[in-house]
């Protein structure tokens, strides 16, 4: 028997493997995304070092919705800033409600400038509940619409010769 008739087998099974392996991944990950999106929690990566060392950039920063009113002195929010289109996450400074409104002061940890909030007492802000170290980088490296692009043409490749490999032994 010649060398590449005994690898070929070889060869199929790893694939056959890393497909499977594959394939569970994705499983995996859409039953985490159907979680998290039925317990209206949400995921996002941290870009900047503002809240350092309780979050550093490329940590992961899990939150859910509660009202402005419900924030306390201490804890870390997510805020909507509807001047910079972005999400700010700082640590609690005070809460006051004044009527209909609440203003929110909120600081980065390593920051020296707070900001301020003044918003609807029934405004939905995002508290956050868990923090998971570095996997942002992982997050946004494989989130480059050029790694996704190549990770697909490895994909089909491989999944390409695993069927010519099974069509010829048939």
């Amino acid at each position: 028997m010649s060398a590449p008739a005994v690898l070929a087998p070889r060869a199929t099974r790893w694939a056959d493997r890393g497909l499977t392996a594959v394939i569970a991944g994705l499983l995996a990950l859409l039953v985490i995304g159907v979680a998290l999106r039925a317990t209206s929690t949400s995921v996002m990566v941290d870009y900047t070092d503002s809240m350092r060392p309780a979050i550093s950039a490329g940590d992961v920063v899990v939150d859910r919705p509660v009202r402005a009113t419900d924030l306390h002195r201490g804890e870390v929010a997510t805020i909507a800033d509807p001047a910079l289109h972005r999400t700010v996450t700082h640590r609690v400074v005070s809460v006051t409600r004044t009527g209909t409104t609440v203003t929110v002061v909120t600081r980065g940890d390593a920051n020296d400038a707070s900001e301020r909030w003044v918003l609807p007492a029934n405004a939905s802000v995002r508290h956050m509940v868990a923090r998971i170290p570095w996997i942002g980088h992982l997050m946004v490296w494989l989130a480059s619409p050029l790694l996704r692009a190549l990770l697909l043409a490895l994909g089909a490749l491989a999944t390409a010769a695993w069927g010519i490999n099974r069509l010829r032994r048939a």
